[in-house]
């Protein structure tokens, strides 16, 4: 559970600086 959240929040950070 925890490794899924932490890819989630990982991916949106991720997301938000290529935006």
């Amino acid at each position: 559970m925890e490794d899924v959240n932490r890819g989630i929040i990982y991916s949106i950070k991720v997301g938000k600086e290529i935006m």
